[in-house]
């Protein structure tokens, strides 16, 4: 498939998801709560990359009033723009766009893993903010609990063998903290934070079965626990 064809793909699974991908978005929520307390208020002019699971969005209304997305699936943009008035939708793949003006942040939520080439994606996206700009990126962790208990009941090799889900999403590749740092610094940022989220003890099969409370604590669990344990890295970064 080309990029095209897998981005379309991609989109039909975000939706018409089914009850792992609903498990996914759950956790998302609790991801997305917490970064928007990082963002500062007085940073207002803010790009989404990616509609995604459709979370992040309303966060980001709720703080800051409005938001602009850049997604390269018209299907996804037509699903959810009805719903909100005041987000500005660009429909354009990342390695193309080249905004008028620049942006006070960028949230480049679980795409990395995505994409074809991503310290290229991180170098244009210089061209979308000023000095004083802040990122925010998050990736899945290959070092992630679930992950490592995977290998060790021999369902992967190692780490980095991308499982069922990874796959159903057309994931390339999964992060250790060292490698995405060397990724965001080859592309020209300075890093500020790294944070490991969410505790990830289970599968999302087993997740499934767990209440909001359950769920809610295994993420406050996380904060507890090395960064790379994390089932997404969080790294902020700046210019």
């Amino acid at each position: 498939m080309d990029e095209k064809q897998i981005l379309d793909s991609v989109a039909q699974k975000y939706l018409n998801p089914d009850i792992l991908r609903s498990t996914d978005k759950q956790i998302i929520e609790l991801m997305a709560g917490y970064v928007l307390t990082n963002m500062p208020a007085d940073k207002p002019n803010v790009i989404e990359m990616g509609i995604g699971d459709n979370v992040w969005s309303s966060y980001v209304l709720n703080k800051f009033g409005s938001s602009t997305i850049i997604e390269g699936s018209l299907d996804l943009i037509n699903a959810v723009k009805d719903d909100y008035p005041n987000v500005k939708f660009i429909h354009s793949f990342f390695e193309d766009y080249i905004p008028e003006t620049k942006f006070d942040q960028i949230l480049c939520s679980f795409v990395l893993e995505h994409v074809a080439d991503p310290v290229q994606i991180l170098k244009n996206m210089k061209q979308w903010i000023h000095k004083d700009s802040l990122v925010h990126i998050l990736v899945p962790s290959a070092n992630s609990v679930h992950r490592q208990h995977a290998v060790k009941m021999n369902l992967q090799k190692n780490t980095f063998d991308l499982g069922p889900a990874d796959k159903t999403v057309h994931h390339r590749r999964v992060y250790t903290l060292e490698h995405i740092t060397k990724d965001i610094t080859a592309a020209g940022y300075t890093i500020t934070k790294k944070e490991g989220l969410f505790f990830k003890a289970f599968p999302n099969s087993i997740l499934a079965q767990l209440s909001e409370e359950q769920i809610k604590g295994f993420f406050d669990l996380g904060f507890d626990f090395p960064p790379e344990n994390g089932a997404a890295l969080y790294i902020t970064a700046k210019l």
